[in-house]
């Protein structure tokens, strides 16, 4: 059992001791979910030690905690939760020979892709992705006709942004990223395109949507190919979902108007209709972030969200607000295939390249993945994962 005086470096308003927090944190995070007896053991004393600090916590605060205190509790006993899952289906005999692991998604690597069957990728030139949009002659010219209109007033916006941070951290990226995608859920509402509009979903948990209402998420997110079996977990930045005018998103679009939340309106989605919707996973990094390092993360979150969606194919970029990367994951019966596209970016004195960049993500926002698919494919070359 641990002394007390493991959790009592900090002292309290009161003059009580309280727990290192951002140890015990630490800890969590460090710890390996791999397969071996070893790291199961650390695992279940880690969750003791867990149990152990938040009763220290509680008696040295007392009625002094506030809600920051209590999301972090919250955030360690979720942690708390994977490993008992993990522990849980490697004891089941149908697994013994299994390889089952907890990752975050933000831990990701390109060796870890093979557990999704991505041995992989293609990939598609620049300019390939930016000609993209040209073809749809229906987009064209409400794209023009509100760039022409709104020109002026999204470069300001993005140039408050950039003259109002002195140093370009990721808020800085996020608050780019939300000035365009705020300016799309406008084009969206106005277009026959964007149908019923975008809505932006921050902060989406990796959870599958549980039936019951008054749970937000649900079960474990977990994929399996082969022998691998790979519980998610973590957050995705931004779900982006666009609703086409039809009878049932309408339903959809009520939900989740109504309760703010984007499992509610999953929950109101029949199978049919969910393949209706456009939905987009999107990271943000901070500025000057080498966005093919982090390409894993956004790669497993999209997987994740097509469990998420009960889908076969999503669409999904990460950006640093001003260079982005737009692709697209399809999943068959044998593989998973996953189209990456080179970097393009936007100067923030150039308004032709903000156009372009945004022209590109409205066209991700509207277009249905399979067709984005079709046209790229083409043209992709394969380039195989070297770990």
């Amino acid at each position: 059992m641990a002394d007390d005086k493991s959790f009592s470096n900090t002292s309290s308003s009161h003059g009580t001791q309280t727990p290192p927090v951002d140890d015990v944190i630490s800890a969590m995070s460090a710890v390996e979910l791999g397969p071996s007896p070893s790291a199961l053991y650390r695992l279940t004393l880690l969750q003791e030690a867990l149990n152990q600090a938040k009763e220290a916590f509680k008696a040295a605060m007392g009625d002094s905690a506030d809600i920051q205190t209590d999301d972090v509790w919250d955030h360690l006993q979720d942690v708390a939760d994977v490993i008992e899952h993990v522990k849980v289906r490697r004891k089941k005999p149908e697994n013994q020979k299994k390889n089952i692991k907890a990752i975050s998604c933000s831990k990701l690597k390109w060796q870890d892709m093979v557990r999704f069957g991505v041995t992989c990728t293609y990939r598609v030139a620049a300019d390939r992705i930016l000609a993209l949009p040209e073809p749809s002659v229906y987009l064209v010219p409400e794209f023009k006709a509100f760039w022409n209109t709104r020109e002026e007033e999204i470069h300001g916006s993005l140039e408050d942004v950039h003259l109002g941070y002195l140093h370009p951290n990721e808020s800085y990226s996020r608050s780019l990223i939300d000035r365009l995608t705020g300016y799309g859920s406008r084009w969206t509402r106005a277009s026959e395109v964007g149908g019923s509009g975008m809505f932006v979903a921050p902060e989406i948990m990796l959870l599958l949507v549980g039936q019951r209402p008054e749970k937000e998420g649900g079960d474990r997110l977990t994929i399996e190919y082969g022998n691998y079996e790979t519980v998610l977990t973590g957050r995705l930045d931004v779900l982006l979902v666009t609703m086409p005018k039809t009878t049932m998103t309408n339903k959809v679009r009520e939900a989740f108007l109504s309760q703010r939340s984007v499992y509610a309106a999953i929950r109101a989605c029949t199978p049919g209709s969910l393949r209706n919707i456009r939905f987009i996973a999107l990271e943000a990094k901070p500025q000057g972030a080498d966005l093919e390092h982090h390409l894993p993360q956004v790669l497993g979150q999209s997987l994740g969200i097509l469990k998420f969606i009960k889908s076969e194919t999503i669409s999904w970029c990460i950006s640093t607000g001003t260079a982005w990367i737009f692709g697209a994951s399809q999943s068959t019966a044998t593989e998973v295939r996953v189209y990456v596209g080179e970097v393009i970016s936007y100067n923030i004195n150039d308004k032709n390249s903000i156009r372009q960049v945004f022209k590109t993500l409205m066209y991700w926002a509207t277009q249905e993945p399979t067709k984005i698919i079709e046209k790229i494919s083409p043209n992709a070359r394969v380039q195989e994962i070297v770990v």
